[in-house]
């Protein structure tokens, strides 16, 4: 499932938060490919202008030219783009030839949404 906007931005927040010290943009892409989804081209710029707005927010931390660490997130709203994440994540497993919109759909009426 190709990831777009806001929810490409979950993402990549999230794997820069779940990885030890500072990630590349390179690594950032791989572990989203490991997960199942795929960046639109072209990707290095895709997930950099991702994790830009994060940094504004003060989620991650640029540590070099595109290295990037963890910054403060809360609890509530990890969580929140934990379970969406999942829930794309099961409805692109279930179908890969499916897009983004459709399985913004399904999550939110499967409450992965909320």
């Amino acid at each position: 499932m190709e990831l777009h906007g806001h929810i490409l931005r979950h993402a990549a927040t999230e794997v820069v938060h779940t990885t030890r010290g500072p990630c590349s943009i390179g690594y950032v892409l791989a572990e989203l490919e490991r997960r199942g989804f795929a960046v639109e081209e072209p990707e290095r710029k895709r997930v950099s202008d991702a994790l830009r707005s994060s940094v504004g927010n003060g989620r991650v931390i640029r540590h070099a030219r595109g290295r990037y660490v963890a910054g403060r997130i809360s609890h509530g709203t990890r969580r929140r783009w934990q379970r969406r994440l999942r829930g794309l994540d099961a409805y692109g497993r279930r179908h890969p030839e499916a897009s983004l919109g459709e399985g913004i759909a399904w999550a939110r009426g499967h409450r992965y949404w909320h």
